[in-house]
Order: C-alpha cells, then structure tokens, then sequence
C-alpha cells in the first residue's frame, strides 16, 4: 500500500471484527436486499438499510483486496 492510497486514513480493524461484520453482513444480505428492491424510491429506498449495508460490505472488500 502507497502512503498516498485513500486506505491509508481509514482505521485498520482487528481480523476479527472484519469477520464478525462479513457475518452479519451475509446473514443480513439476502433478506434486506429482497426488502429493498420491494420498496418504491417513493416510500423512501433511499434510507433503506441495505444502503448501509452495501457500503460496509464495499469497505471490506477494499480492505478484503489490499492485504492480499
């Protein structure tokens, strides 16, 4: 990893937090992601929490890909 890479100023979490997130995180998955795509934009899809989701799921995969 280059000091200049946007990685850099996020925290680092121990492994194990990162395994206990991807676990919730696939537990939860299919269930709000089904749940998301019955919402309308109008009833608010926009604050839905698979919105949430997405993002921390995307944040471990950054982290997830650079220690490799």
């Amino acid at each position: 990893m280059t000091n200049d890479h946007p990685l850099n100023n996020e925290p680092e979490l121990p492994a194990y937090i990162q395994e206990a997130i991807r676990a919730i995180l696939d537990y939860l998955w299919d269930d709000e992601l089904a749940h998301y795509l019955e919402t309308s934009p109008r009833e608010g899809r926009n604050k839905h929490i698979f919105n949430t989701i997405r993002r921390v799921d995307g944040w471990l995969v950054r982290h997830e890909r650079l220690k490799r």
